[in-house]
């Protein structure tokens, strides 16, 4: 869905495109933080955060 957005934008938006991505966070955001370690720190805390849901949903059963 990204590659569409970002890839195939119509001419007259690809300026408008290219300084969102150039002078905001936005891309960052999307991906993750700047380094390899954060990143796999951010997804090491979204399966913390599932198993803990998974755990707590099978609890309620």
């Amino acid at each position: 869905m990204l590659g569409k957005v970002f890839h195939h934008a119509p001419a007259p938006l690809r300026p408008l495109r290219d300084a969102i991505l150039d002078h905001t966070p936005l891309l960052q955001k999307v991906v993750g933080e700047g380094t390899p370690g954060e990143i796999l720190e951010q997804l090491d805390e979204i399966d913390r955060a599932e198993r803990a849901f998974t755990s707590t949903l099978d609890n309620a059963r």
